[in-house]
């Protein structure tokens, strides 16, 4: 979950060589990722995250594999590698971490697994067909994972300030390779206004459209009179 992912490190590798015309050395990375990853099944996404990832092991290395196979393989074996994927669209199969404390240079590792697991989620949308019953739940999942990653993007806290912004471009330029657009997804409210909600600090509330009233995580914010209050 954290520097040393190999899974992590392969994709980059891959995106460059694709990127810089070094063929023998892309076809390198991906007979070593077959070679790696190609039989694995039921990987156990209920053992992450760990306390201080900022990378997810499973999500990871099927965002590597998506690279590797064509859309027809890869549907066959992200269906065996993650299987907990729902059929119905829904975003719940994969709750989000919390952070409770983003001082601590460990604990605000989690805001960047959000933002890396969206990341993830949108390049495995992107190798599957368009007719796949799992891209529902992949792009809503990734939204809600982003967008709380995003959230926290905010410099308050140099533990996550001085790394966090690099996380977010790759996500919301899809340099990686997946397809959502986030640009409609991050709303942030005019200045003055009092409404508090997921990732509000305070005087500058971030509004996620969709997550709040949703059964999803909503941390304690501060408002501008120094009251704290939860969003509602």
């Amino acid at each position: 979950g954290e520097h040393a992912q190999t899974a992590f490190a392969f994709a980059l590798f891959i995106d460059w060589a694709d990127a810089s015309g070094h063929s023998t050395f892309g076809q390198l990375v991906r007979d070593r990722s077959r070679d790696f990853y190609a039989g694995d099944r039921d990987c156990p996404l209920n053992y992450e995250p760990g306390g201080q990832d900022f990378l997810s092991p499973c999500l990871a290395e099927a965002d590597l594999m998506r690279r590797v196979f064509d859309q027809a393989d890869y549907a066959a074996w992200l269906a065996q590698f993650l299987p907990q994927i729902p059929q119905d669209g829904g975003s719940d199969w994969l709750p989000l971490a919390e952070v409770t404390d983003r001082t601590d240079g460990k604990l605000a590792h989690l805001d960047g697994l959000h933002i890396s697991r969206a990341w993830a989620l949108d390049g495995m949308a992107a190798g599957l067909p368009e007719d796949n019953q799992s891209l529902k739940a992949l792009q809503n999942a990734s939204i809600r994972q982003g967008l709380a990653g995003l959230s926290a993007v905010t410099g308050e806290h140099y533990e996550g300030g001085h790394w966090l912004g690099s996380f977010a471009t790759y996500l919301v330029t899809s340099r990686g390779g997946g397809r959502l657009d986030w640009t409609p997804q991050i709303h942030l409210p005019e200045p003055g206004n009092k409404d508090l909600s997921l990732g509000g600090i305070a005087g500058k509330p971030v509004a996620i459209p969709g997550m709040v009233g949703d059964g999803a995580w909503c941390e304690v914010a501060e408002g501008e009179d120094g009251e704290r209050k939860s969003c509602e």
